[in-house]
């Protein structure tokens, strides 16, 4: 703590202590930061190769161990996953790299501002 007030004396700062509650964002709920406003999400398109009855959970488990995926869609019959992504966090070829390490042979078809 000694650190700290010598570091904000030094600056001129005015240092504040509050509880952690005191100072929670009013838009949490369950503990969760708020997600980015929807300019900041985008929506992509990709296209799997092959698809079967597994996919849908393999699809799911690759891309939610990247940081910033906040909805991922699987359409079997249709070869596809529509993936809502935050791009200051993660990029298309980090989202198309986590299927082919799993094995999927993936591509992107396009990537557009997700609406709400």
């Amino acid at each position: 703590m000694t650190k700290w007030k010598n570091l904000v004396a030094a600056f001129g700062l005015t240092l504040v202590l509050a509880p952690a509650a005191a100072m929670a964002c009013p838009d949490m709920e369950g503990g969760e930061p708020p997600r980015p406003v929807a300019a900041e999400i985008l929506q992509a398109s990709i296209k799997l190769q092959k698809t079967d009855a597994k996919s849908p959970a393999r699809v799911e488990a690759a891309l939610r161990k990247l940081r910033g995926v906040h909805k991922i869609d699987v359409q079997v019959k249709n070869k596809r996953a529509t993936v809502r992504y935050n791009p200051k966090m993660v990029k298309t070829d980090e989202l198309v790299a986590a299927l082919r390490a799993v094995g999927m042979q993936a591509w992107i078809e396009g990537a557009v501002v997700a609406s709400k």
